[in-house]
């Protein structure tokens, strides 16, 4: 069976343990084994062949249908060792959180498995991999969560301020409880952290981002963001076509709004 290349994960998880990027890295990948091996692909594994799995790649279990479930998961995801019974545990306190998360629990980041085992091992001080900050990483998650599978779209600093920080968007975390943005100041990075890491990241090529500015010098532009192309060029076509399209289509909107108008004879009284 070809191993799974991306991992999706609510960006809620971010937050679960703010004090902790180890811990909340353990937790996701948890959470990927638990929704991963409870999906139609990981039915087509038999028992045997996740207790082989299990012997094979040092995961402790015992033959409880939940530890065959997470044995599933860590078979498709390609993961090796683990503690079943501990891996239980906290997806029990993944859900419970998830529970209370609102939209966030719904909003995904869909994120390759080379690079989550990156940030994996920077968090960890393993010098396997190249590194990827905690904060690099959340970074990463609020474009993607944002973007998504679409061609391109814009995100302004406050956006992935608030989804680096495990919420929805800007509108959740102006929402948020003191007590809420207490427990997450950890995570809460300031507009220059942000764009400083935006471009490291936009250097080394993790994505394409075109500023786009429009009238005088006070405007402070658009953030355009694609992972779908790497030529700047090319999402600077795609932008202007969608503001093409958005401006032709008001257009035409307030045209039928006036021959509507126009057309309108009032009720009489």
């Amino acid at each position: 069976m070809n191993e799974e290349r991306w991992l999706r994960f609510p960006i809620a998880l971010l937050a679960f343990k703010p004090e902790s990027p180890v811990a909340t890295l353990d937790a996701i990948i948890d959470y990927c084994l638990w929704t991963v091996g409870g999906s139609p692909k990981a039915q087509e594994i038999t028992d045997k062949e996740a207790d082989k799995f299990a012997r094979e790649r040092s995961i402790l279990s015992s033959k409880f249908a939940d530890h065959r479930r997470l044995i599933r998961g860590a078979q498709i995801l390609g993961i090796t060792g683990g503690n079943c019974e501990s891996m239980v545990a906290v997806v029990s306190s993944v859900n419970a959180y998830l529970s209370k998360a609102g939209s966030a629990a719904k909003n995904q980041a869909n994120v390759s498995n080379e690079l989550f085992w990156r940030a994996v091992d920077t968090a960890r001080g393993n010098g396997d991999r190249l590194e990827l900050s905690w904060r690099d990483f959340r970074f990463l998650c609020a474009l993607l969560s944002k973007v998504g599978s679409r061609k391109f779209d814009r995100c302004g600093w406050q956006e992935i301020q608030a989804r680096a920080a495990g919420w929805c968007g800007k509108a959740d975390k102006r929402a948020a409880t003191l007590a809420e943005l207490a427990r997450r100041a950890p995570l809460i990075l300031t507009e220059d952290q942000i764009r400083k890491t935006r471009d490291e990241l936009e250097a080394n090529k993790f994505f394409c981002r075109f500023k786009y500015r429009t009238g005088g010098k006070g405007n402070g532009g658009e953030s355009w963001y694609s992972f779908s192309t790497s030529d700047r060029a090319e999402l600077l076509g795609w932008i202007t076509d969608k503001k093409h399209r958005m401006k032709v289509g008001i257009a035409e909107k307030r045209s039928q709004d006036a021959a509507l108008l126009a057309s309108h004879k009032p009720t009489p009284k």
